[in-house]
């Protein structure tokens, strides 16, 4: 079965979609087989997979995405600043660097191409000094380093439908994750490999996944917080047993054993269904 989806600038990606189940799988025998040379061995197991599956989310090649695009990093997925850039500017987005900006702040325009919203941010080196990042590269490199910092507050602001709950290269190595003005967030947004099972999970079902959205008050499920996980769970797994694994006519799988686990834990358990999740 091929799937097409068309981004906002109009092109279309078409991905052979024949099973989920089949797909992780192709992955992780594609992971043995990576994991018997010394360069990619060192990304692990774990690196190596979740890196491949979100190349596939993000439209990009693997093979790019495993030397230099993306990194694996205490289990979320960082990004090279050009990466981020290239796919923002991809998808018909724009951004713009201020005039203002220099080696003490960066200060970045954003506006979308579908519907015209607009958003400011910036990052500054007072900004850096509290978040305690510094070094040779920030010493070497200021200009750089905050253009980085300040994209991917702007991409995590206003084209979160893009980075897929990346981050860009270094934040979380640092140990800092940078969302708006906060320096770190009090409930953070699940990790990009839990969030790309959720949007396979639910890509044949938009009834089910509207009402995830609503009920988590997001406009992607990329943008579910960790706090809401089990109540997402929660109210697919009361879906599968109303319809008995059937909806709409086709069956949900679960993309991932340890998901497929999880709900199943459940079956003891009363559930109900929410209408907000905070």
């Amino acid at each position: 079965m091929t799937e097409s989806t068309k981004h906002a600038c109009g092109a279309v990606a078409t991905r052979q979609t024949p099973n989920l189940l089949a797909e992780v799988k192709q992955t992780r025998d594609l992971v043995k087989e990576l994991m018997q040379t010394p360069h990619y061995a060192k990304m692990g197991e774990a690196g190596i997979f979740a890196i491949v599956e979100m190349s596939k989310t993000l439209g990009l090649s693997p093979l790019h995405a495993l030397n230099g695009a993306l990194y694996h990093v205490k289990g979320k997925i960082e990004m090279g600043s050009a990466t981020m850039n290239q796919l923002i500017r991809q998808r018909g987005h724009s951004i713009t660097k201020d005039p203002k900006s220099d080696d003490t702040v960066c200060i970045l325009h954003g506006k979308r191409a579908d519907n015209g919203d607009t958003w400011t941010v910036s990052f500054s080196l007072a900004d850096a000094k509290r978040a305690g990042l510094g070094g040779t590269a920030w010493n070497a490199y200021p200009a750089d380093m905050l253009f980085a910092r300040a994209l991917s507050r702007l991409a995590r602001q206003l084209f979160a439908d893009v980075i897929r709950g990346c981050y860009v290269e270094g934040e979380i190595r640092d140990g800092v994750d940078l969302v708006g003005a906060e320096m770190e967030p009090v409930d953070p947004i699940i990790d990009g490999q839990t969030a790309h099972f959720i949007d396979e999970w639910l890509r044949d079902h938009p009834d089910i996944r509207a009402a995830v959205k609503s009920m988590c008050r997001v406009a992607d499920v990329y943008q579910i917080k960790q706090s809401q996980l089990d109540g997402v769970r929660n109210y697919v797994k009361l879906q599968l047993r109303k319809s008995k694994g059937d909806v709409g006519g086709h069956h949900i799988a679960t993309p991932e054993p340890a998901l497929e686990e999880e709900i199943a834990e459940m079956d003891d358990q009363e559930v109900v269904e929410p209408t907000e999740l905070d």
